[in-house]
């Protein structure tokens, strides 16, 4: 993913502004991925599955992006961790994923990281600045390679202990050359949105889908995000054209919008609901503000496992979801095979009841430390080498 970050930074085109900020972001990755390694110099080991791991326990900035960019420079996979969350987790994390170093923002509880080397992100960069702010090259690396880890999410943990799923650049790549092929960006498209946490992954798409196709971003803070004036305000000044969110928030939105003075957000040509069951009330809700055949309402279906989405389905007008008692979950992604299988694994037949299975390049490589091996299986169905290996979703 860092050549293709690459690729948009060397690209030649006529958009000045954007250009020079991807030369300062790449030239500061850069120095920081120097800086890193030269902190864990002959310290660093890969944990029991092979992957080198840098966490970040950083606030919403441009720093944390320029550091997220610099570890993947530095050839290790990123560990995102809430400032916010309790001792206890982190602790868990930490000590289960075996990071090589933790980056922080001024973290008081330094105790919480124990035995993992830590930096705060102003030493890092005090450390970096006299270095050179060349491209590393592969030996130069912690780790590369085409199947390297890219990054570690831990799941909330809602039925039970916290999972860290292990996705590559692969895995995240095929999920964004799909985004960009199915909904591309429009000529008059220049910003995207980060709002979600970096816990959660819809971040990946909201941070990498725009920067590594050439766009900027608007890192959008949490107070912002839970307030449905503000964020109207900020989706306005910067002509934002799409967004991922919760149906919850589109609800709130919509709530709010027919009853300011004039028509809002009519630039905002593709909204992507995910996370939660998108009702078919509220999609119809939708298209009594938006405009039918202008504005898309999506319906993204998936986990953390499977690279967030791997089906999706589009809602253009009422007429349309007057055919449906839900709103369906739609299709899968490219290089997805989506499976409704017995519990000996074979095809349910028709209007039988199944067991949901994906296979294709979005899945994880599994969880940290071979956790549950039982849900990433052998796929007995398997016609391609891709789809070797499939997610019991459960």
């Amino acid at each position: 993913l860092e050549c293709v970050f690459l690729h948009c930074f060397c690209r030649d085109d006529d958009r000045g502004q954007i250009k020079t900020n991807y030369n300062v972001l790449n030239s500061t990755a850069n120095r920081l991925a120097r800086a890193a390694i030269d902190v864990i110099a002959g310290k660093s080991e890969p944990n029991g599955d092979g992957d080198y791991i840098i966490a970040v326990c950083m606030q919403p900035s441009d720093r944390l992006v320029t550091t997220l960019l610099a570890i993947w420079k530095a050839g290790a996979a990123y560990l995102p961790l809430d400032p916010t969350f309790p001792a206890n987790r982190i602790e868990h994390i930490l000590k289960e994923s075996r990071p090589v170093l933790v980056i922080h923002e001024d973290y008081e509880n330094l105790a919480v990281f124990g035995k993992t080397p830590a930096v705060a992100y102003a030493d890092l960069r005090q450390k970096a600045s006299p270095l050179s702010n060349a491209n590393l090259l592969p030996e130069q690396m912690l780790g590369a390679g085409d199947n390297a880890l890219a990054l570690v999410l831990y799941t909330s943990g809602s039925t039970g202990v916290p999972k860290g799923v292990r996705l590559n650049h692969e895995t995240i790549l095929n999920r964004l050359q799909w985004q960009w092929n199915r909904f591309p960006y429009s000529e008059t498209e220049k910003v995207g949105v980060f709002k979600t946490a970096l816990t959660f992954v819809d971040s990946v798409t909201e941070i990498w889908g725009p920067l590594l196709n050439g766009m900027s971003i608007v890192v959008v803070p949490k107070k912002i995000t839970n307030n449905p004036e503000r964020l109207v305000e900020l989706l306005e000044e910067y002509k934002i054209e799409r967004l991922v969110l919760v149906p919850t928030l589109l609800r709130s939105l919509l709530l709010y919008l027919p009853l300011q003075k004039k028509k809002l957000l009519y630039n905002l040509r593709i909204w992507v609901c995910s996370g939660e069951p998108l009702q078919i009330s509220l999609a119809k809700d939708f298209f009594d503000y938006f405009l039918e055949g202008v504005h898309q309402l999506c319906n993204f279906y998936g986990s953390t496992e499977v690279m967030g989405d791997v089906t999706y389905f589009v809602c253009e007008s009422k007429k349309q979801l007057s055919n449906f008692d839900k709103v369906p979950i739609g299709y899968p992604l490219d290089n997805t095979v989506i499976y409704i299988l017995t519990p000996d694994l074979q095809p349910v037949k028709p209007g039988e009841i199944g067991e949901l299975f994906v296979s294709g390049l979005n899945l994880a490589q599994g969880y940290v430390n071979g956790r549950d091996p039982e849900r990433f299986i052998d796929n007995p169905l398997a016609v391609d080498l891709i789809y070797s290996r499939m997610y019991r979703t459960g």
